[in-house]
């Protein structure tokens, strides 16, 4: 990406980490908890800076606490095969359409970053990573209170500022989430299961970067 901004995660951005020409798969994973109608108007209202300049403050807090309903849910996932990665991409809602029906609710879904060599999102089954990322939560009602004090543009100058003080490289793009920031750096090549060790330890080096309070 060209330009380092804050704003929802396209569909298309996992076209920079996934290749539909690497066998595998990756996983659709998501929160249970009204299914694809809720999902589908978080998307929509998420693609905008939060809050959302359309909703009053009554309506953002109740979509927010939406976002925040999944504390003590489980997280489940639909394993998705890299090749069907490009068909899945035509259509915005394409991922939310792969969920299992209406019921029960979904407030929260992501796709994973890294590839697998089977249907399922273990370690053992670990066949590639392509991205380095830190999730800086400034909206989960777990986050601490000097992150919920902040606004996303303020989240993310401190972040930038630490990136350079610490010498690290400037991200990729930085993604608003709905509770907070995703921070990424894609890398140039994707990395092999045995560079796992290595990928965790920039992964745990990478947790400084979150904002602290001064």
């Amino acid at each position: 990406m060209s330009a380092l901004a804050i704003y929802a995660q396209p569909v298309h951005e996992v076209a920079l980490y996934h290749s539909p020409k690497r066998p595998g798969f990756v996983a659709l994973c998501y929160s249970t908890g009204s299914g694809r109608t809720l999902a589908r108007e978080a998307f929509q209202r998420l693609r905008h800076d939060w809050p959302p300049t359309d909703l009053t403050p009554r309506e953002t807090e109740t979509l927010q606490a939406k976002l925040n309903a999944q504390k003590g849910q489980a997280f489940k996932q639909v394993p998705l095969r890299l090749t069907a990665l490009p068909e899945a991409m035509r259509d915005p809602w394409a991922y939310i359409d792969l969920l299992p029906g209406d019921s029960p609710e979904t407030t929260s879904i992501w796709l994973s970053q890294a590839e697998f060599s089977q249907p399922n999102r273990q370690k053992i089954n670990l066949a590639h990573i392509a991205a380095c990322w830190v999730d800086i939560d400034l909206r989960h009602e777990n986050s601490p209170p000097h992150l919920r004090r902040l606004s996303p543009d303020a989240a993310l100058k401190l972040t930038l500022a630490r990136c350079k003080g610490e010498g690290v490289p400037q991200p990729s793009a930085v993604y608003w989430t709905g509770r907070g920031l995703a921070v990424k750096w894609y890398l140039t090549k994707a990395l092999p299961k045995a560079a796992y060790p290595r990928w965790a330890a920039v992964q745990s080096a990478l947790v400084m970067l979150t904002p602290t309070e001064n």
